[in-house]
């Protein structure tokens, strides 16, 4: 097992660039001038990023004015030239650091973050943070840092008091793909060890949907814009903040337990929710290694036995209300019939690095369709993946094939449905099928949960680590493609879908 040693995160060396220096005089002359374009500051962020860690692959170095130059951009009143700071934080250093998966990259995610966040809690839009991080006693980057460092130790089975815990709670890792490989097995796992006490998940709206059916499982939503900016990030903290104190109001200390599965709604832990640390169990997701053991699921399982003792290792489980279920069985039963059905989700979440393109996308339609599939294609998530997925429709349509839009009504005697609705219906109607085909998403934790035969199709291959860990789990067969070019990934798909559905 790895452990980072506490502390690390404060030991990175100050490092000094005369170059930065030189950038940020000029970006804070540029903003009291009213002269800053708007075409300059993306390349900005991107090099000031670049530049962070090329210093701290070179010497272990720790480049704090680089991270003060995003964070200027990123708290611009214009929300235009704000955004391309934003992305250097989130996109070009927050997301990379994660998705390498390297434990080494957690001190230096800590240090980052929690000079981000001492940079916005002085702001005068921070005042609300900076007001609420004093209640914990956390007046500095430095008492943020000592804080994460105590979380680090691993967890030792403690001796909860069974019957005296009444309510468990659980932070939403906000992405349903992780909410179904991460918190769910966390919510197995504390179900289990406190059969008595009630599970509250608290995450945003829309996750509710997969866990409606579990009784003792309540969701309650407390909001996370992904794509906000940086201070709307950050103040989401505020609205957790306030649900927890709700939900734990009138009860003792033993009486509660907070799960953070790695929590973007505390900024990977950087935010407190309880003063007392002893009822907080921390799962860093991103350096827990375990000797054989590769998916974020398994790992997460393995850190619970310690957390909150031995016994089945915990799993990932979605609950769908009995009605979503019932409809996806009954449109099955309408449409498809007997014949073989494979849902295909081509979404990517905005994230182009991980499509094969227009191209691949059409021949694997056409190649199952042409295998005897039923094809149910999901329209994804916002207008851009709406309209790529209506307009495979169409090309499919003018090649004479039976082609028809759930939206227009009764699908008929069609071989290939596009479809899209509420999160419910789409996880039931996944329940419904034989097989499920997809970029890296969440649909392909939701169906691997279900025991639907997965295809998940890798692209990115930027860091190796990806494909390992977000590997979706469950009790049925799961494929992964690493796709080596559109023209080997359809042959890998095709020859799975035939070893994995009924055909």
């Amino acid at each position: 097992m790895t452990q980072r040693a506490e502390g690390a995160a404060a030991r990175l060396p100050l490092a000094q660039s005369p170059e930065m220096s030189q950038a940020l005089a000029e970006l804070r002359a540029a903003r009291a001038a009213g002269r800053l374009e708007r075409t300059d500051l993306p390349r900005l962020a991107e090099w000031a990023a670049e530049a962070f860690l090329a210093r701290y692959h070179a010497d272990g170095g720790y480049l704090a004015e680089a991270i003060a130059l995003l964070c200027e951009m990123a708290t611009l009143d214009d929300a235009a030239l704000a955004a391309p700071g934003v992305r250097g934080l989130f996109a070009f250093l927050v997301e990379r650091l994660s998705d390498s998966f390297d434990p080494r990259y957690c001190a230096l995610y800590d240090r980052l973050f929690a000079q981000v966040v001492d940079f916005c809690r002085r702001l005068p839009g921070g005042a609300a943070l900076d007001q609420a991080l004093r209640r914990f006693g956390l007046h500095s980057e430095t008492e943020l840092l000592a804080r994460k460092a105590r979380l680090q130790a691993p967890p030792a089975a403690r001796a909860w008091e069974r019957e005296r815990l009444r309510k468990a709670l659980l932070l939403s890792r906000v992405t349903l793909g992780a909410d179904v490989a991460v918190t769910s097995p966390c919510l197995d796992k504390a179900k289990r060890a406190f059969p008595a006490a009630e599970m509250v998940l608290l995450a945003p709206a829309g996750t509710a949907a997969l866990f409606r059916g579990d009784p003792r499982v309540r969701v309650r939503a407390v909001p996370y814009d992904r794509g906000g900016d940086l201070l709307a990030r950050l103040n989401a903290w505020l609205d957790v903040l306030a649900a927890v104190d709700d939900e734990l109001a009138g009860l003792a200390p033993e009486e509660y337990l907070v799960i953070d599965p790695d929590s973007r709604l505390t900024q990977l832990g950087i935010f407190p929710v309880v003063a007392d640390e002893s009822r907080y169990l921390f799962f860093e997701s991103r350096g827990y290694q375990v000797d054989g053991v590769e998916p974020i699921s398994a790992l997460a399982a393995h850190w619970l036995e310690g957390a909150l003792g031995p016994g089945p290792l915990a799993a990932p489980r979605v609950a769908l209300a009995a009605e979503d279920l019932a409809a996806g069985r009954a449109w099955r039963a309408r449409w498809a019939g007997a014949a073989p059905l494979v849902v295909v989700n081509l979404g990517v979440g905005g994230n182009e690095r991980k499509r094969l393109g227009d191209a691949f996308e059409r021949a694997l339609l056409e190649r199952l369709l042409a295998a005897g599939w039923r094809v149910l294609l999901a329209k994804g998530v916002g207008p851009e993946e709406t309209a790529r997925a209506e307009a495979l429709a169409a090309a499919l349509a003018a090649q004479g094939r039976a082609v028809a839009d759930a939206a227009t009504g009764d699908p008929g005697g069609a071989a290939l449905v596009a479809w899209q609705g509420p999160l419910g219906a789409y996880a039931g109607l996944i329940a419904a099928s034989d097989l499920y085909v997809g970029y890296d998403s969440a649909g392909q934790h939701i169906a691997a949960a279900l025991g639907v035969p997965v295809i998940d199709i890798f692209v990115d291959r930027r860091a190796p680590m990806i494909a390992k860990r977000w590997r979706p789990t469950g009790p049925g067969p799961v494929e992964v493609v690493l796709a080596d070019g559109p023209e080997a990934a359809l042959a890998q798909v095709m020859r799975a879908a035939r070893r994995l559905g009924p055909l």
